[in-house]
């Protein structure tokens, strides 16, 4: 299901905390490709944030509560 709304749509935003950034995923939903915006707390790491970018990859940040 998450993987139709992917393709369905025209922009794809991520919201993820920073420590999603530090360890593997045990499932993939989608690729980079696929996502247009990420939304993170500014604590993500520097060369993860840099990867995104190279990938053209729109990133907004926000203050951890």
């Amino acid at each position: 299901m998450k993987r139709g709304m992917i393709a369905a749509e025209h922009k794809v935003a991520l919201l993820s905390d920073a420590s999603k950034f530090r360890e593997p995923t045990f499932c993939e939903v989608g690729s980079m490709a696929d996502i247009h915006i990420v939304v993170t707390e500014a604590g993500a790491l520097a060369n993860e944030c840099q990867a995104l970018r190279d990938a053209a990859v729109e990133l907004r940040f926000v203050e951890a509560a």
